[in-house]
């Protein structure tokens, strides 16, 4: 868990892990080799900024630093959370899937959109 900071003043949080050391998240969203990322921008002032995406860019290239086995980077926001899944568009996540998923978090309730980031192109 880190914190996002905006002119040395706390803005948010960001956190990462490997799927596989959480198995029941693994299980849920079904991609292999993934690390997950969740974000959160605490002051309503600050969204729309920009300091979303750039949190998530450079935490996202920081992350396939830290695990050099992960092939995806994923991220599943409500889909109500429109500033978050947009914030996710604009570091250059795609949208992979949308739907319930299988999760017992609280934090997971209702309908999610599924965001990857692949550490190459999966095709080639």
């Amino acid at each position: 868990m880190f914190v996002i900071e905006v002119d040395g003043q706390p803005a948010g949080l960001i956190q990462r892990y490997r799927h596989r050391d959480e198995p029941e998240w693994d299980r849920a969203v079904g991609i292999p080799d993934a690390a997950g990322i969740d974000d959160y921008l605490g002051e309503p002032a600050l969204v729309g900024q920009g300091i979303g995406t750039a949190a998530i860019a450079a935490f996202a290239a920081g992350t396939f630093a830290r695990y050099p086995e992960v092939e995806w980077i994923i991220a599943a926001p409500q889909q109500d959370n429109t500033a978050s899944w947009r914030a996710l568009e604009k570091a250059g996540f795609a949208r992979l899937w949308a739907g319930q998923l299988e999760s017992g978090h609280p934090s997971d309730d209702g309908p999610a959109f599924v965001y990857g980031l692949w550490r190459s192109d999966p095709t080639s």
